[in-house]
């Protein structure tokens, strides 16, 4: 049975398929979190599934839509619009392996380090000492588009972390790595 699906599949002629304007939406909802998490993200594996998963996601959401033409013989060829209800099954599908790719990871791996963007920040202090949230927008180009409440926020958290000292408060919140 397994391949006669498969079979069906490959006769299948190459075909761009769209996402229903509700689809979409979810979709895109999910990418932009999936996208934000794994920028967001410490640990380099978790990071790179993060990144991956995005493209995955789209393949998997085709790859449903197809697989449900064929074996719900709907018709000869799979509609090139994807419904909504596919699309949801394939993010949750992909939001399930994500989950268990962070539980697996967090479990086994020993690695700890700090975020990249720490480490961006740092290396910044270390050359022009004293550093702003628009220093660090202007001189980090990845970082161009944070939020400086968030940037002020990393700030804080590696002074409490022993990274080094804070200078000013609210707005005018600078830091100085140790050393």
């Amino acid at each position: 049975m397994l391949a006669a699906i498969f079979q069906s599949v490959y006769k299948l002629p190459a075909t761009a398929y769209q996402l229903d304007s509700q689809g979409y939406l979810v979709y895109k909802a999910f990418y932009d979190y999936i996208a934000k998490k794994g920028y967001n993200e410490v640990h380099p594996a978790l990071a790179k599934a993060y990144s991956k998963a995005l493209g995955q996601a789209a393949r998997l959401i085709v790859n449903l839509h197809v697989l449900y033409s064929v074996i719900g013989k709907i018709s000869d060829y799979p509609a090139q619009i994807i419904p909504i209800e596919t699309i949801r099954k394939g993010i949750n599908l992909m939001e399930y392996y994500l989950e268990q790719r962070e539980l697996l990871t967090k479990k086994y791996s020993s690695f700890e380090t700090i975020s990249p963007n720490w480490i961006s920040v740092l290396e910044l202090s270390k050359k022009i000492d004293l550093v702003s949230a628009k220093d660090v927008k202007r001189n980090i180009w990845r970082l161009r588009n944070t939020e400086a409440t968030e940037i002020r926020k990393w700030f804080q958290d590696m002074a409490s972390e022993g990274y080094g000292e804070l200078q000013g408060r609210g707005k005018h919140l600078k830091f100085r790595v140790k050393g």
